[in-house]
């Protein structure tokens, strides 16, 4: 039941976009196009990987620091532990 109202929605959803894609008036023949490739679904396909990418982008930027830290911090450990066992197996 809830599934049926769903998909009902998004087809009305798309609907509408349809229909307001084909009654706004373009600014410029440059927007018209930009604007129609935007509004279609290939368009909304990218402007959502673009989002998701965008995020990903973010997020790395934000928390590099803490991350080279923790790698920097995970080799030494691992040279230590290679140091100590090459000095026990003498």
């Amino acid at each position: 039941m809830k599934k049926k109202q769903r998909e009902a929605k998004s087809k009305h959803s798309k609907n509408k976009l349809e229909q307001k894609s084909t009654t706004e008036p373009p600014d410029s023949e440059e927007e018209e196009s930009f604007s129609k490739w935007l509004r279609s679904s290939e368009g909304l396909e990218n402007l959502k990987l673009f989002v998701i990418g965008n995020s990903v982008l973010i997020f790395l930027l934000v928390s590099w620091p803490q991350i080279k830290e923790t790698l920097e911090t995970a080799y030494y450990m691992y040279i230590e532990y290679q140091n100590n066992v090459s000095l026990t197996n003498q």
